[in-house]
């Protein structure tokens, strides 16, 4: 217990301490905080959420935009809002990673996984960013979980459509579900292959159930010509006629391993991309029955992800590769744990610590983050009580984002005159200028006056 309490310990402290200062508020965040707003202030619902890869994807449906409206509520609308979302989500990974990983493996298995997933920089990073891909590992546990459970009990036909609805709403988070999708099928076959008919009657259950999640791009689709359906074929229609470079994913995939072991090489990562496979066939082989199937299907899904990505063509983030990371720490785990060297891997975890400057440096200040730039909207608000303004962002290229809703939640109103003065948000400060630590406020010399009249009249 006492082991448990210093992991749970660890795990959130590099999640959630100066998470105030940490949390960002970019194009996502702003996006589906105007979602919100339209839904509790003008009853205005959507039927769309995240768009795929750019503005020529096709969208995926807002279940991520309606979980976050409670929090709005409670919050009045401020996007601080998200803070006790990110520990709601925390904490149910630590349940069920815990919970399931202990019924199906061992519960040196989930302590040992859950202490890796803590010192993970990049998962550090992740875990603590409110958008879209943060459930994705969520997802991924839940799906083994409810797998299991249908392999021991195949003919309760409710977890065959648990299981669909799952995949159905996972996928609407984020695209790279869909390998999830994938492994779930391959899973249930090769379980199932001897029962085949069974299999095939259980999964008409769960394709039903995954349809239903897609209900809402349906509906909008009727409303407006199958434009989202159009989305979809004339992005994946591009994608097989577009130039590909198959090797474009290798470099990021080289960072996203690089995160698990900080000393390797592009040379190691990419032996490491081809080891992957390799090393969940050897389990497979030396597992039996459940965990035979699980080694079985995640060998060909790490295959796939190798062929679907070099089919993709261009270059992914990190993020992409999210849903990976369960399935490699439970690979390098259960190798440690079959031949008893629990101890080396604890130890390695330490020092993966104690040497990994780059662990530390995520929970600093995030200086773009959500708390300067509320911090400087509120700067600005005393100068804004009387006369006329504009407001201009003078920013680098994707750095304005955020700032628009947060002078729309103050109630900032703006002339739009052009000849009315014009308080500047400069990044990088200019000369003269209002530090906020990144963030310069240029103020003009007609609503500084303002101020100092009223600070004499209150004198």
């Amino acid at each position: 217990m006492i082991t448990f309490t210093l992991i749970v310990i660890v795990f959130f402290a590099y999640r959630f301490i100066n998470i105030e200062k940490r949390i960002i508020f970019d194009w996502d965040q702003e996006q589906f905080s105007n979602q919100i707003k339209d839904i509790l202030v003008y009853r205005k619902f959507t039927l769309l959420g995240p768009r795929v890869t750019d503005v020529e994807g096709f969208f995926l449906a807002p279940y991520f935009t309606y979980i976050l409206v409670p929090f709005y509520f409670l919050n009045n609308l401020h996007p601080s809002g998200l803070i006790p979302f990110l520990f709601l989500v925390n904490i149910c990974f630590v349940f069920f990673a815990v919970f399931v990983i202990s019924k199906y493996f061992s519960i040196k298995h989930s302590f040992i996984f859950l202490l890796l997933w803590a010192i993970n920089p990049l998962l550090v990073q992740y875990d603590t960013i409110p958008w879209w891909p943060l459930l994705i590992p969520l997802g991924v546990i839940v799906t083994w979980y409810l797998l299991f459970r249908i392999y021991n009990d195949q003919s309760k036909k409710s977890n065959w459509i648990i299981l669909g609805l799952v995949l159905g709403f996972f996928c609407n988070m984020h695209f790279q579900f869909v390998f999830i999708v994938i492994f779930s099928i391959i899973f249930l076959v090769v379980s199932f292959h001897k029962k085949i008919n069974l299999c095939i009657s259980k999964m008409f259950y769960l394709f039903l159930a995954f349809l239903l999640m897609f209900v809402p791009l349906f509906i909008f689709d009727l409303r407006h010509d199958f434009l989202n359906t159009h989305l979809v074929l004339g992005y994946f229609s591009k994608t097989v006629i577009t130039s590909k470079d198959i090797y474009a994913w290798h470099p990021v995939f080289n960072n996203f391993i690089r995160a698990l072991l900080p000393m390797s090489n592009e040379y190691f990562s990419n032996m490491f991309i081809l080891l992957l496979p390799l090393f969940s066939s050897f389990m497979a082989f030396k597992k039996e029955k459940m965990m035979r199937m699980f080694y079985v299907s995640t060998t060909i899904i790490l295959l796939l992800t190798i062929i679907g990505f070099s089919y993709y063509g261009k270059r992914p983030s990190e993020y992409y590769f999210v849903f990976l990371y369960p399935f490699i720490y439970m690979l390098i785990i259960d190798f440690f744990a079959r031949y008893k060297m629990w101890l080396l891997l604890i130890i390695v975890a330490i020092l993966y610590v104690l040497n990994y400057s780059n662990l530390q440096n995520k929970i600093l200040d995030n200086n773009n983050g959500l708390f300067y730039k509320d911090l400087a909207i509120k700067t600005i608000i005393p100068y804004t009580k009387r006369g006329s303004f504009n407001i201009s962002l003078n920013v680098p290229l994707g750095r304005d984002y955020g700032f628009k809703y947060l002078i729309d939640y103050y109630g900032i109103s703006q002339s739009g005159d052009y000849s009315d003065p014009l308080i500047k948000i400069n990044m990088p400060p200019e000369e003269n200028d209002l530090i906020i630590n990144s963030i310069g406020i240029s103020i003009p010399k007609e609503l500084q006056s303002t101020i100092y009249r009223e600070i004499d009249q209150n004198k």
